[in-house]
């Protein structure tokens, strides 16, 4: 068991909160991320939100969030080839 434990992926804080950003489960995919973001970015997109200061903000941290999700997905990826 401690070898399990060992070797599972660690997540860090910022991970966490991305996670929870876009309601994912923790060992959620590349289709489940992007299917999010695309519900995400839709509500948040300035040009459907003209009238909305704050969103701009949260359309900037939607594509944050999606862009180091992906990032983790493919490090992640990478590590379990070797």
């Amino acid at each position: 068991e401690r070898h399990r434990v060992k070797n599972r992926t660690k997540r860090r804080i910022k991970d966490f909160f991305y996670i929870s950003f876009f309601d994912l489960s923790e060992d959620f995919d590349e289709s489940e991320l992007k299917k999010a973001y695309r519900k995400e970015a839709r509500k948040w997109h300035p040009d459907l939100n003209k009238n909305d200061s704050n969103a701009e903000e949260q359309f900037k941290l939607v594509n944050e969030a999606y862009e180091f999700l992906m990032r983790q997905l493919e490090r992640e990826r990478n590590k379990n080839k070797f």
